[in-house]
């Protein structure tokens, strides 16, 4: 009898700590699980606010990533062009250690229609060394 006896109170004190455990979880406050979204400070409130970025801008190649649609757009022969892979006449750049610009804000289809803005706050550089965090507008 003395054995059930701390059976049952034992499954009791662990019930207990789960369901705590559980009200703990619940607590947690997930704010985003998008891989492109950028914290930014938000002036009215100390949380934290996601700005959402569909294109990222090479300044070395003057060319876009459409994280929406997973492709690159460039220009070919006078024309913007969109693809999966970067143009063969661009493939001596290096994109995983290329610099890179996450355009904040910009949603629309046509992100060169900016190129020339873009081109005069982000120039290219194609110097070796090491250069600070282009992508903090």
């Amino acid at each position: 009898m003395k054995n059930i006896t701390k059976l049952i109170l034992g499954m009791l004190v662990f019930s207990f700590n789960l369901s705590q455990a559980q009200v703990a979880l619940n607590e947690v406050n997930v704010q985003s699980n998008n891989k492109n979204a950028v914290a930014k400070p938000n002036e009215e409130t100390p949380k934290t606010a996601f700005v959402e970025v569909r294109y990222y801008y090479y300044p070395n190649l003057q060319a876009y990533f459409d994280t929406k649609v997973a492709m690159y757009l460039y220009k070919e022969d006078g024309q913007w062009v969109e693809s999966e892979k970067i143009a063969p006449t661009l493939m001596g750049y290096s994109l995983k250690n290329g610099q890179y610009v996450m355009l904040e804000g910009y949603t629309g289809e046509e992100p060169y229609e900016l190129i020339e803005e873009h081109k005069a706050k982000y120039p290219a550089d194609f110097s070796s060394r090491p250069k600070r965090d282009m992508a903090a507008n």
